[in-house]
């Protein structure tokens, strides 16, 4: 957590200019639901402020598909990705426009960390 407070520190989310983005990585539940839960814990537990949560949905590769695999879920998990695809989605691909900080700090041009 200690990247995240050095962003805050350094201005992201508290200067409109500066957005500072928090992005979940499993199918998840109502966004807004989501993200007012993220707002509280992150903020009460590590002082980590952020205006927006975007929900993404893990591409079943690498380290995930390993998972899948051992766990038999494999073809459920790529079934339900089919299922619910969202071509309107293409569009805000996070890879045309968004830098993501891992946990310990190392920027990538895309969420393939």
């Amino acid at each position: 957590m200690k990247a995240w407070s050095q962003l805050n520190a350094a201005g992201y989310s508290l200067d409109p200019r500066l957005l500072l983005n928090l992005v979940g990585t499993t199918l998840p539940p109502d966004q807004q639901e989501l993200e007012q839960d993220y707002k509280v814990a992150l903020e009460t537990n590590f002082g980590v402020v952020f205006k927006r949560l975007d929900t993404i949905t893990r591409m079943p590769i690498a380290g995930s598909l390993s998972q899948l695999k051992r766990e038999g879920k494999r073809e459920s998990y790529e079934r339900l990705l089919e299922d619910r695809f969202n071509s309107e989605a293409v569009k805000s691909l996070m890879c045309l426009s968004t830098l993501s900080v891992g946990g310990l700090g190392r920027v990538y041009d895309c969420d393939f960390n």
